[in-house]
Protein backbone atom coordinates (compact mmCIF):
# COMPACT_ATOMS: atom_id res chain seq x y z
CA UNK A 1 0.00 0.00 0.00
CA UNK A 2 2.99 2.44 0.33
CA UNK A 3 2.53 3.73 -3.22
CA UNK A 4 -1.13 4.16 -2.87
CA UNK A 5 -2.11 7.79 -1.02
CA UNK A 6 -4.33 6.71 2.17
CA UNK A 7 -6.57 8.97 1.25
CA UNK A 8 -7.32 7.58 -2.01
CA UNK A 9 -8.40 4.41 -0.56
CA UNK A 10 -11.93 3.48 0.25
CA UNK A 11 -12.74 -0.31 2.16
CA UNK A 12 -14.51 -2.64 -0.34
CA UNK A 13 -17.08 -4.59 1.23
CA UNK A 14 -18.91 -7.29 -1.26
CA UNK A 15 -20.86 -10.42 -1.29
CA UNK A 16 -19.54 -12.72 -3.34
CA UNK A 17 -20.98 -16.00 -3.87
CA UNK A 18 -20.96 -17.81 -0.08
CA UNK A 19 -18.71 -15.57 1.56
CA UNK A 20 -18.58 -11.51 2.20
CA UNK A 21 -15.29 -9.94 1.00
CA UNK A 22 -13.17 -6.98 2.63
CA UNK A 23 -10.74 -5.31 0.48
CA UNK A 24 -8.80 -2.60 0.13
CA UNK A 25 -9.51 -0.06 -2.95
CA UNK A 26 -8.92 3.11 -5.12
CA UNK A 27 -12.43 4.63 -4.67
CA UNK A 28 -14.35 4.44 -8.21
CA UNK A 29 -12.91 0.75 -9.37
CA UNK A 30 -11.94 -2.70 -7.92
CA UNK A 31 -9.14 -3.28 -9.98
CA UNK A 32 -6.03 -3.62 -8.21
CA UNK A 33 -8.26 -4.03 -5.02
CA UNK A 34 -6.46 -5.95 -1.73
CA UNK A 35 -8.43 -8.54 -0.02
CA UNK A 36 -7.97 -8.28 3.29
CA UNK A 37 -10.60 -10.70 4.72
CA UNK A 38 -13.46 -12.63 4.40
CA UNK A 39 -16.56 -13.98 6.42
CA UNK A 40 -18.64 -16.75 5.66
CA UNK A 41 -22.13 -14.87 4.20
CA UNK A 42 -24.53 -17.30 6.02
CA UNK A 43 -22.90 -16.51 9.41
CA UNK A 44 -23.64 -13.09 8.79
CA UNK A 45 -27.20 -12.80 8.05
CA UNK A 46 -27.67 -14.93 10.57
CA UNK A 47 -25.83 -12.71 13.69
CA UNK A 48 -25.88 -9.01 12.32
CA UNK A 49 -24.12 -8.10 15.16
CA UNK A 50 -20.84 -10.25 14.24
CA UNK A 51 -21.44 -8.80 10.63
CA UNK A 52 -20.78 -5.24 12.19
CA UNK A 53 -17.67 -6.68 14.00
CA UNK A 54 -16.00 -8.11 10.85
CA UNK A 55 -16.90 -4.63 9.17
CA UNK A 56 -15.32 -3.20 12.49
CA UNK A 57 -12.39 -5.62 12.30
CA UNK A 58 -11.98 -5.06 8.90
CA UNK A 59 -11.83 -0.94 9.06
CA UNK A 60 -9.33 -1.51 11.47
CA UNK A 61 -6.91 -3.94 9.56
CA UNK A 62 -7.26 -1.20 7.00
CA UNK A 63 -5.82 1.24 9.31
CA UNK A 64 -3.31 -0.62 10.36
CA UNK A 65 -2.21 -1.16 6.58
CA UNK A 66 -2.45 2.16 4.95
CA UNK A 67 -0.14 3.40 8.05
CA UNK A 68 2.30 0.94 7.28
CA UNK A 69 2.46 -1.85 10.17
CA UNK A 70 1.50 -4.69 7.79
CA UNK A 71 2.31 -3.92 3.37
CA UNK A 72 0.30 -6.81 1.93
CA UNK A 73 1.48 -7.83 -1.52
CA UNK A 74 -0.20 -9.81 -4.21
CA UNK A 75 -2.61 -11.40 -1.75
CA UNK A 76 -3.98 -14.67 -3.35
CA UNK A 77 -6.27 -16.22 -1.41
CA UNK A 78 -6.92 -18.91 -3.72
CA UNK A 79 -3.49 -20.87 -4.78
CA UNK A 80 -3.76 -23.01 -7.48
CA UNK A 81 -5.15 -26.42 -7.93
CA UNK A 82 -8.28 -27.91 -8.15
CA UNK A 83 -11.50 -26.12 -6.87
CA UNK A 84 -12.70 -26.68 -3.24
CA UNK A 85 -16.58 -26.68 -2.20
CA UNK A 86 -17.40 -23.11 -1.43
CA UNK A 87 -14.89 -21.36 -2.87
CA UNK A 88 -15.76 -18.41 -4.95
CA UNK A 89 -14.44 -19.67 -8.31
CA UNK A 90 -15.57 -23.09 -8.32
Amino acid sequence: MSNQSAHSLRLAIRTEGLWISAYIAQPNTMIGATLLGSIRRAACESDRALAARFTSLMQDAMRTVITGDVELIGVNPYPPGPPVEGNRDA
